[in-house]
């Protein structure tokens, strides 16, 4: 019942998403499906160069400021239909975004040493910072845009 439950939500909310921004949502649809297998097979750093080329002409004033609330609004909530779990898809399709939406977001790669192994992970960085708490756990080993 409870897989039901969120189910039901998940298709609620997705619906709700396409109606107040169908290419929006649409296009972190298709994201959703072929990252994937694109990061593996054109790189993450051509990756990040297609996503850093937007169409839609960059907003000003408070229609940029509304649209980057709006993007980081989908980013934490978006859950896994529409973002997904992986960090680097998460942060690829942020990365894209929050670039449509008028911000310089840095995608960010890091790694650290966890338990003998080696732990990878990415993130977004804004001008004011790290959009994850998690970040400086991690060594920092590259990093994409920030115009």
């Amino acid at each position: 019942m409870n897989a039901l439950r969120r189910s039901r939500s998940a298709a609620q909310r997705l619906a709700s998403e396409l109606i107040d921004d169908f290419t929006t949502t649409a296009i972190l649809l298709i994201l959703r499906i072929s990252l994937p297998l694109l990061k593996r097979v054109v790189g993450v750093r051509r990756l990040a160069s297609w996503l850093s080329a937007s169409s839609v002409e960059a907003p000003v004033g408070e229609l940029r400021a509304e649209r980057i609330t709006r993007a980081r609004e989908t980013l934490a909530h978006g859950g896994r239909l529409l973002i997904g779990t992986n960090c680097l898809d998460r942060s690829l399709a942020g990365f894209w975004l929050l670039r449509r939406a008028g911000a310089s977001p840095t995608l960010v790669l890091g790694a650290k040493q966890q338990q003998g192994a080696l732990a990878g992970h990415a993130w977004l960085e804004l001008e004011e910072g790290p959009l994850e708490p998690r970040s400086d756990e991690f060594l920092r080993i590259a990093s994409f845009g920030g115009d």
